[in-house]
């Protein structure tokens, strides 16, 4: 595997800059602004080679922005 590619994503790490993941799937944003959606049985080691080459988790800031947006609808 060339390390600046993953087999099946067709984005090379040069130009991804964060992702999110849920349970199945992971959501990379790239630098030329697209959102681009990564669907895996196993999203393990994606993400492992996405932190390989330092693209940024934004999982947990995501959900909270989320779960502010929710709870301030609600009310």
């Amino acid at each position: 595997m060339n390390n600046n590619t993953f087999p099946g994503f067709p984005h090379p790490a040069t130009e991804l800059v964060e992702y999110l993941c849920g349970v199945d799937f992971v959501v990379v944003a790239t630098t030329g602004k697209l959102v681009v959606r990564h669907n895996a049985a196993d999203t393990g080691p994606f993400r492992q080679w996405l932190d390989s080459h330092g693209v940024q988790n934004i999982t947990e800031e995501a959900g909270a922005a989320i779960q502010e947006v929710y709870t301030n609808s609600i009310r």
